[in-house]
């Protein structure tokens, strides 16, 4: 389980700012304020001060959010059956297709080609449902 910190420092348009230990530079963290859970990726770090960009915004995120960092950088998912299709910045479906494709995922810091290509395709895994 990943530790929750409670004292956002400082919020600039929709950047935060949080001290946390033991953070790395494109980690992923959820944000959750009285007004939801948003997604949040690390943009700066100095020290143990860590700069967030909000990916649905700061609107509504007070000092006092919950910041929760994943372990993890942004990931991709692909699969035929996203072609076309229309999502929103947080990969929510915006047209009347299903919102949970059977899909797989693949990290961004990891190679671009895909497994049809790639003669050794052992870095993809399953989504999880």
């Amino acid at each position: 389980m990943r530790k929750v910190y409670h004292n956002v420092e400082k919020i600039a348009g929709n950047v935060i700012d949080i001290r946390a230990d033991g953070v790395k530079y494109n980690e992923l963290a959820e944000v959750t304020s009285h007004t939801g859970t948003s997604l949040a990726q690390v943009i700066r770090l100095q020290g143990n001060l860590v700069s967030l960009q909000i990916f649905a915004g700061a609107k509504g995120v007070g000092t006092d959010a919950k910041v929760r960092f994943l372990g993890h950088p942004m990931q991709v998912s692909f699969s035929e059956n996203l072609l076309g299709r229309v999502f929103t910045g947080s990969g929510e479906p915006r047209d009347k297709g299903p919102s949970s494709p059977k899909i797989w995922s693949i990290s961004e810091a990891r190679p671009s080609t895909p497994p049809s290509v790639s003669s050794h395709a052992t870095w993809c895994v399953p989504a999880s449902p």
